[in-house]
């Protein structure tokens, strides 16, 4: 799989991350094999569109290169902001769960 580091457009600076991997969380219902997708972007990078950017070009790279039908992630349920970034990507949600003892929401593209 793949992940890269997403660069300020203006400086270079270190922004954040996007990719897909497998990350082999013990969740249910359990990813099986479905590549997982994942971003995050340093607080001062917020609100720029570098997360909706990047995992556009990642969505497009997992579809070209993996053959994927399908990839999921997932988010706490009080990450608004994420879950507007995975609408934009294609992501609806499938499953509500726990991961550590946390609540969060599983998605999914495909």
């Amino acid at each position: 799989f793949g992940y890269w580091a997403v660069e300020d457009r203006e400086t270079g600076r270190y922004a954040g991350d996007v990719g897909v991997a497998d990350f082999k969380r013990p969740i249910e219902p359990s990813f099986g094999e479905t590549p997982e997708m994942g971003w995050t972007i340093a607080p001062a990078f917020q609100g720029r569109g570098y997360a909706s950017e990047a995992g556009a070009a990642v969505t497009n790279w997992a579809d070209e290169t993996l053959g994927a039908p399908r990839l999921v992630c997932m988010i706490a349920p009080e990450n608004a902001t994420s879950f507007r970034i995975a609408e934009k990507l294609g992501f609806s949600e499938y499953a509500r769960t726990e991961f550590k003892g946390s609540p969060t929401v599983l998605l999914e593209r495909g």
